[in-house]
């Protein structure tokens, strides 16, 4: 499974990576930040987030496993990169 390399906008929206709901599992998507704190989330469908966020600092990773997952910077500024891999 091959990584895809993001670059995000220097705002704290959320950004949709991806997402099955047909899947006969949950899915499992890691992300990993390179210049600043991002959010990740899962959600039920791809009209948002549902849960509480985990937060990656930066030069760490995160796995969630879920149907539909996001992303964002924690606060606004600069564009910052993330990887992501599993959708």
């Amino acid at each position: 499974m091959d990584a895809v390399a993001l670059t995000l906008a220097g705002t704290p929206a959320w950004t949709y990576l991806g997402g099955d709901d047909q899947a006969k599992k949950p899915l499992e998507v890691i992300v990993r930040a390179f210049d600043r704190e991002v959010d990740f989330a899962i959600g039920a469908g791809a009209e948002g987030p549902g849960q509480d966020a985990s937060r990656i600092p930066p030069g760490e990773g995160r796995r969630l496993e879920g149907r539909h997952f996001y992303v964002r910077p924690t606060v606004a500024g600069a564009p910052c990169r993330i990887s992501y891999r599993g959708v």
